[in-house]
């Protein structure tokens, strides 16, 4: 049976109380990319917020200058195989969480609150107050007019239910509070939802069920995201690559990963955002990895490393290779394939890489797509992985795990009885073995200079193989 109750104020008002004395700062993410990329002033807000008490009412559009950040990534889901199908998808890549809406709904964001409302019916918005569950003070709903709160039910949000009460004035339903308009902790955030007429009056309007359901729609399809970041800064220190990921949590049902690369100025400036997607989270999905900027700091170079399993003992850094020039925003593919591990020559026309079934290592002329093959086979079961490049390009280094994923070592690393330091000279394609069946358990870290190659053992001890006198020593 529904449970009522009287309300006693005069006039019904939706406030919502932010007290943040000692909160962190407040940012917003970089608007999305259009079909023409632009340039963009990332929007920031700074400082220490202060008290205040205020009603997030998106009556009108927000502008720059009132302290109210441009919107946040609103991107459209084609094709969902998903519960809701063309709705727009909504992400808050600092705050870590993602809603859908309908297309036909319109969605402003403020500071600390987000509104939406039907094209059909502007004037009934869901307003959803947001807010660091680590800051002092709360977000609720304040007031109501003479009348009946009535309990319809439960909604489920983030996984928990969240009472649903219409607030009845006149014979008809004006408002519908959730959680009796009192914040909702979830993850790092506060969260507050109401559905109410604007601008309020002593004579609200009736809020229809199609609204009222479809609120309670967008409130069930939010979900916790995490969110990961890498930087690249190009060597003139003026552009920096910035990648986006976020992904569901495991208790979501959202099963899609969103991820975002976007090139900018070290002053905050995005100038492209060359890639952005959302795909679904599975086995075989791809991830984008940085690999470097090109020395004049004109092109930065990434890869999409595969998302594999069973025995793979070496980090999978790259199964592809692109590139985006700074200037034009243009994305170049300059290799699909499907690799394991990618690295690419000190001048950038060569691409090594580890094919498909870990055995083989190929060298790839950019510009032809001419490919050398070089059999890496030392007569027993093995992997390939941590390949460098020397610094004059003559040689590559790297390094061997023989007979992975068998050894009673489960915290070994790479997960195999022995490892073994190859070398190979990238014109002649000689292959000489540096180190093998190594009980020390080292790999290829790098290159101090042409002729010493980093190796380093699982407890991190650093040491040095000199090519030419070959002898190990400690760095």
């Amino acid at each position: 049976m529904a449970r009522t109750r009287l309300a006693c104020a005069s006039i019904f008002l939706f406030v919502f109380v932010l007290a943040a004395c000692n909160g962190p700062e407040a940012t917003t993410p970089s608007p999305s990319a259009s079909v023409e990329p632009a340039q963009t002033q990332v929007p920031t807000i700074t400082g220490t917020p202060v008290q205040q008490a205020f009603s997030p009412i998106c009556e009108v559009s927000p502008t720059k200058g009132q302290g109210i950040p441009d919107p946040a990534h609103d991107i459209s889901v084609e094709g969902s195989t998903g519960e809701h199908p063309g709705w727009n998808r909504y992400l808050d890549t600092n705050n870590g969480f993602s809603f859908v809406f309908p297309p036909d709904w319109e969605l402003i964001q403020r500071l600390d609150a987000l509104c939406l409302s039907a094209q059909s019916d502007p004037k009934t918005k869901l307003v959803i107050g947001l807010k660091p569950a680590g800051w002092d003070g709360n977000i609720q709903q304040q007031g109501a007019s003479m009348g009946q709160i009535t309990s319809v039910g439960r909604v489920l949000f983030l996984g928990q239910p969240v009472e649903e009460e219409i607030y009845t004035a006149g014979g008809k339903a004006t408002a519908v509070l959730f959680n009796n308009g009192t914040e909702i902790t979830a993850g790092d955030m506060a969260f507050s939802m109401s559905l109410g007429v604007y601008p309020t009056t002593s004579s609200p309007a009736e809020i229809s069920p199609s609204i009222e359901a479809t609120a309670e729609e967008i409130l069930r399809s939010f979900s916790l995201m995490t969110v990961t970041h890498w930087t690249s800064v190009s060597p003139d220190g003026l552009l920096v690559a910035v990648q986006t990921s976020a992904r569901p949590e495991d208790e979501s049902d959202l099963k899609q990963v969103y991820q975002r690369l976007d090139i900018a100025h070290t002053n905050g400036i995005v100038l492209w955002t060359p890639v952005e997607r959302w795909q679904e989270e599975a086995l075989g999905m791809t991830y984008y990895q940085p690999v470097r900027w090109s020395a004049d700091s004109q092109t930065f170079f990434f890869t999409q490393a595969v998302w594999g399993d069973g025995c793979v003992v070496f980090p999978v850094n790259g199964s592809t290779l692109e590139k985006v020039d700074s200037v034009t925003g243009k994305v170049t593919e300059l290799f699909e394939g499907w690799a394991f591990t990618i690295a690419l020559s000190p001048d950038e026309t060569q691409l090594a890489y580890i094919a498909e079934g870990h055995y083989e290592l190929v060298f790839r002329d950019l510009a032809s797509a001419q490919e050398r093959r070089v059999d890496l086979d030392p007569g027993w079961d093995f992997q390939a992985g941590y390949l460098y490049w020397s610094p004059d390009g003559n040689n590559l280094a790297l390094t061997l795990a023989n007979w992975p994923c068998q050894t009673n070592d489960l915290n070994i690393e790479p997960f195999a009885q022995s490892t073994s330091t190859v070398l190979v000279n990238t014109a002649t394609l000689e292959v000489r073995t540096l180190i093998s069946e190594d009980p020390d358990h080292r790999i290829v870290l790098g290159w101090k200079s042409n002729t010493e190659i980093e190796l380093k053992d699982p407890a991190g001890n650093k040491s040095l193989y000199d090519i030419e006198r070959g002898i190990v020593s400690d760095e």
